[in-house]
């Protein structure tokens, strides 16, 4: 029961604030989507999904625009950066929904996020999960776990 109160409290400060669910969440997700969706691999599993969604033509127009400016970026920025933006929004998604909960609880649950993100590597490593294992994947897995844990606010809005 106390989870579910949590739950709603987190839910009715996040309409009222949505400003830190745009930033810590939706923004990282947003960049990281769109430098996948802009500059890799087409053969890449997003490109399917955006055929079976309809919108592959324009998926692919844009990518006809923006092709010159992936070509200025450095090669951090496409092929990792992705993964740290990844990582901050789910680490910040559980800072935010725990705000206020006991320590250790959220320690768990950001400790989950970095085993999932690092493991993701460890298992392409493996090859248990598809993908090309990346040394520095897991260094900006790591780094974007940090940054989350240093910028999302620490107490709650009052409104």
């Amino acid at each position: 029961m106390q989870a579910n109160d949590q739950r709603r409290r987190w839910l009715h400060r996040s309409w009222q604030r949505p400003g830190r669910v745009l930033l810590h969440i939706v923004l990282p997700l947003g960049v990281g989507s769109l430098i996948y969706i802009l500059w890799r691999t087409p053969t890449l599993r997003v490109f399917k999904w955006s055929d079976a969604l309809g919108i592959a033509s324009g998926v692919f127009r844009l990518r006809h625009v923006f092709a010159p400016y992936g070509k200025i970026l450095p090669a951090w920025a496409l092929f990792n950066l992705p993964a740290a933006l990844w990582m901050y929004a789910m680490a910040a998604w559980f800072e935010l929904v725990l705000l206020g909960s006991d320590r250790r609880y959220r320690w768990i649950w950001l400790s989950i996020a970095l085993c999932l993100g690092v493991g993701s590597e460890l298992g392409q490593l493996c090859r248990v999960v598809p993908g090309t294992f990346d040394k520095k994947d897991v260094a900006f897995y790591l780094a974007g776990w940090i940054a989350a844990i240093i910028c999302t606010p620490k107490k709650e809005i009052s409104c």
